[in-house]
């Protein structure tokens, strides 16, 4: 049986700025009743709402504080006893004064009151004449002494033949759902429904086969000797989570295979299909199994001869070699479990890995009666960082470095849409020479077994050109000697492509060795007087550089 219990909720305080000495006040609420389970949503109105901490029912603090403005603020109802009490707002200038229009009575629900799970009694009463009025009969599988595949199919159809029925507090037995008990536990109405509870529908699956008590907590431990592991569950099987009782067992549901349940959750809902994982979330901790009419380990376990050891960690395709494999019933990988697979024969199994972050994964194995587990690890996509360089000639040859992430088992570099060859420098590094491609950007990606990198940009630049040398002319003057011989007597006559300063000395200077001695004067010769014209001094010039290029 499943007990009904109010949701918690958080406390959320919106507090505005206070103003010195405002004492706040109620002065209406939207409504001055509501059920003894609480939960709706209250508004209150009067002044001074600034800086609110708390809204009192009585002594019970409401849930979900949210001010709207100073003269304004909603809070969710409390659960309480019956009777009636007041509603004050407490800010940190104080807590308003007691009033009558502050006055708040919890009561009984009606026919008409919307339960926990949403419906009203009175709406259970007219789903449950449409549900029974429709109902099928589920053929039963022939029992046997102990657990039978075909038997927990049987238990599985027959819970899924009441799906739409309501819940009722203490409904159903072996023939099929009865009216519940009106408990004050959220099922006030419940003794005027027909429907089951979660105990009640597990007791009707199995009772072509085994008479099970109306409780929870004893068909964990009565309905059969194998208890197996979330794995290993198989359509029929009884699954226990702790539900209204801390620690202990409070709530069960029946295994349908492929990760799902059918349950009676509560009062307000209807018998429905539920995700496995969804009601460990919602019912508290799964209280583990128990396979009804079985006498133990009645089959032989997986076992494993090799399975893919790396895979992305987008996910990918597990290939698991081994024996005992036709009757898988799940694959777990990391922390998820996975029941579909994409091929199943008594030696192969090909599932659909999961994501799952880089490194080393457990993988394990069920069928219904056993487990085996084995390591897998989840490798990354490449990851390109930095380029060094990042740009050169469009006439390509640059050798670049990459540095990465990732990178040991890239197999293919592409530049634009281009293959190139590629050196890997460990995990973490790797270079390739740039091809050549047209001015601009172009996009490097890295492809591994595991995944595409992201891009990196290498920009393309035009050739810089080569200066072309300038021609020297042909009428220009030859170039004088770096050595000559000063000419005789005056310094006005000095050469301007001179480039060792000329001598000052009055003396006659002599011919080098390499020149004809007939092209300057010898010592026997007259000096030039001073009184040369210009044009004698143009024509020593040009006998001075007719000897120097001689």
């Amino acid at each position: 049986m499943a007990l009904v219990a109010a949701v918690a909720v958080v406390p959320v305080v919106v507090a505005l700025p206070a103003q010195a000495g405002s004492q706040p006040a109620v002065t209406r609420l939207s409504t001055g009743h509501g059920t003894y389970w609480g939960g709706e949503q209250l508004t209150v109105f009067g002044a001074n709402f600034t800086n609110v901490t708390a809204v009192l029912f009585g002594k019970e603090q409401g849930h979900s504080i949210q001010v709207l403005s100073p003269t304004t603020l909603t809070v969710r109802e409390p659960e309480s006893t019956l009777g009636t009490y007041d509603v004050r707002v407490v800010t940190s200038t104080g807590r308003s004064a007691l009033v009558a229009a502050d006055r708040f009575t919890y009561r009984y629900p009606t026919m008409d009151t919307p339960i926990y799970g949403g419906l009203s009694a009175r709406q259970e009463v007219r789903i449950s004449a449409r549900v029974r009025a429709a109902h099928h009969s589920v053929p039963s599988a022939p029992g046997a002494r102990h657990w039978t595949v075909a038997m927990g199919h049987t238990a599985a159809r027959r819970a899924q033949s009441w799906l739409g029925v309501p819940y009722s507090w203490a409904g159903g037995n072996g023939y099929g759902p009865t009216p519940g008990v009106c408990a004050h536990n959220g099922g006030d109405m419940d003794c005027h429904v027909i429907g089951f509870d979660c105990s009640g529908l597990t007791l009707y699956s199995w009772s072509p086969y085994e008479q099970l008590p109306h409780y929870a907590a004893y068909q964990r431990a009565d309905a059969g000797r194998f208890h197996p592991a979330i794995g290993q569950l198989v359509p029929g099987d009884l699954v226990f989570f702790t539900g209204y009782i801390p620690g202990g067992v409070g709530h069960v549901a029946i295994y349908t295979g492929g990760g799902t349940v059918i349950q009676a959750a509560e009062s307000g809902t209807t018998v429905m299909r539920s995700r496995l994982a969804d009601v460990i979330a919602g019912d508290g901790p799964y209280r583990g199994a128990t396979r009804p009419m079985s006498t133990g380990v009645q089959g032989p376990g997986p076992s494993l001869l090799s399975a893919t050891p790396q895979v992305s960690t987008g996910g990918g395709t597990i290939t698991i070699t081994g024996r005992h494999l036709d009757d898988a019933t799940a694959v777990t990988v990391g922390q998820t479990l996975v029941y579909h697979f994409l091929r199943r024969t008594a030696t192969r199994l090909i599932v659909k890995a999961p994501a799952h972050r880089a490194g080393p994964a457990n993988l394990a194995v069920s069928n219904p009666w056993g487990t085996t587990t084995t390591t897998l690890t989840y490798v990354a996509a490449p990851r390109l960082g930095k380029l060094s360089p990042y740009r050169g000639p469009s006439t390509g040859g640059t050798a670049v470095t990459i540095t990465g992430h990732s990178l040991a088992q890239v197999r293919t570099v592409r530049v634009g849409p281009t293959s190139v060859p590629f050196h890997v420098n460990g995990d973490t590094g790797l270079t390739l020479r740039m091809p050549a491609h047209a001015v601009g950007a172009v996009t490097i990606t890295a492809v591994s077994p595991f995944g595409t990198s992201n891009q990196k940009q290498f920009w393309y630049l035009a050739p810089t050109p080569t200066p072309t040398p300038t021609p020297t002319p042909t009428s220009a003057k030859p170039a004088a000697p770096k050595t000559w011989t000063a000419p005789p007597s005056s310094t006005s006559a000095t050469p301007t492509t001179a480039t060792t300063p000329p001598t000052t000395s009055p003396t006659t200077s002599q011919p080098t060795t390499s020149q004809p001695t007939t092209s300057q004067p010898t010592a026997s010769q007259p000096a030039p007087s001073s009184s040369t014209t210009s044009s004698s001094s143009s024509s020593a010039d040009s006998s001075t550089a007719a000897a120097a290029s001689g």
